[in-house]
């Protein structure tokens, strides 16, 4: 499974990182992973996000921050910009990536990579 936290639907880094894995999820899929993205953006936005980019696996909504905590998300930019986070999950429910970069293009390489060698083991 690939857990990815993200600031905010609809501005252009969380857009595009949202279109990667849209486009890389048949690949995801393929090779028995599933792809969830969180934000704290209501039920309402992420439906709207999900239409207008034709983004087919699930959101959830974080609200109050309490899977963002749970997982120890960081803030960033001095606690002003929420974190963006990318985690893999193995089958037995472990942890095996944990990835904090701003930079929104380098998490789809770093998750299908994982997941890569997740099924080679």
């Amino acid at each position: 499974m690939v857990i990815y936290f993200y600031p905010k639907n609809f501005t252009p880094g969380c857009t595009k990182e949202a279109c990667d894995f849209r486009d890389s999820y048949t690949d995801f899929k393929s090779l028995g992973a599933e792809v969830i993205g969180v934000s704290s953006d209501g039920i309402k936005s992420h439906t709207r996000f999900k239409k207008k980019y034709k983004l087919p696996y699930t959101f959830l909504s974080d609200s109050k921050g309490k899977l963002k905590r749970l997982f120890g998300v960081k803030s960033e930019l001095l606690g002003l910009l929420p974190g963006r986070e990318t985690y893999v999950i193995d089958k037995g429910g472990i942890v095996q990536l944990k990835f904090n970069s701003m930079n929104a293009s380098k998490h789809l390489d770093k998750a299908i990579a994982k997941i890569k060698e997740i099924r080679e083991v």
